[in-house]
């Protein structure tokens, strides 16, 4: 087969590495598996490690050729090192990393995020901890802030709606006698867009820390066809046994390799 690789900013020919990963449920995943081809898949990971370190609750770990997958999946390579790609896209990637609780209001956490880096104590921008903890008790100020999170492309939009939030709302605080001498206020109003740059950019990279060692890659369409000889790793634990178990491991052994173990060391599983 000619492989012809769907390279994109992402990407490059020395970033594919020579296996994907997925960890899943073989509950979940069985019928999936069974049409090699996944609906609503995320992302898939270049680590060997994901389902230790993410999927811990999965019973079943997908090894997969990269480039057969590139072939015929369109894949973004995570640049966890690079701010604008975090927040492109609206925080497309930041909203598949991050743990959001609430994925009907993803923009409240997503404030917060901002609001609780330790970033905010940067000298260069230490009055916008007094300006977000202020504002951070007012509802007016949490919904325009929120609303200011649309249509994100980068991160100078994302400075500039933000600036243009905060400063609407400090000049309002300002009305206010006994906050005309605020300095703080003061010095955030003074603050150029190129100073929330600064910012966000410190906040997205100290984020992201948390998230690298996933080495994750996400589906465009989220639509996932899994290639070929791919192998599939199952371990053993209660929820991965019985006569139904069995007897769908009998029909995946006719479209995969399966191996079995009972750690998440690949290495010491064994062909079944």
């Amino acid at each position: 087969m000619i492989f012809k690789t769907f390279l994109e900013k992402s990407y490059g020919p020395g970033d594919i590495p020579k296996y994907f990963y997925l960890a899943t449920k073989l509950d979940k995943a069985f019928d999936g598996l069974m049409k090699k081809k996944f609906i609503g898949i995320l992302g898939v990971s270049s680590t060997k490690n994901i389902a230790g370190i993410a999927s811990p609750n999965s019973n079943v770990t997908i090894e997969m050729n990269a480039k057969k997958v590139l072939a015929s999946n369109k894949l973004s390579r995570v640049m966890y090192d690079n701010p604008e790609y975090i927040v492109q896209d609206n925080f497309d990637a930041l909203k598949r990393l991050a743990p959001l609780a609430d994925e009907t209001d993803t923009n409240t956490e997503i404030l917060q995020f901002f609001m609780n880096s330790w970033a905010i104590y940067d000298n260069k921008t230490l009055h916008l901890k007094v300006a977000f903890k202020l504002c951070g008790l007012n509802r007016d100020f949490n919904e325009m802030i929120k609303s200011s999170f649309t249509n994100i492309k980068n991160l100078h939009d994302l400075a500039k709606k933000t600036k243009a939030s905060v400063d609407k709302f400090l000049n309002k605080l300002m009305t206010d006698n006994k906050l005309k001498r605020f300095i703080a206020i003061e010095k955030v109003l003074n603050y150029k867009i190129d100073t929330y740059v600064y910012y966000f950019k410190a906040c997205i990279e100290e984020i992201m820390i948390n998230y690298d060692e996933e080495e994750e890659w996400r589906t465009k369409d989220k639509i996932f066809i899994i290639p070929n000889k791919s192998t599939l790793y199952l371990r053993k634990c209660q929820q991965i046994s019985g006569v139904k178990i069995e007897k769908q491991i009998d029909k995946l052994k006719t479209l995969y390799k399966v191996k079995r173990g009972d750690n998440f060391y690949f290495d010491q599983y064994e062909e079944i």
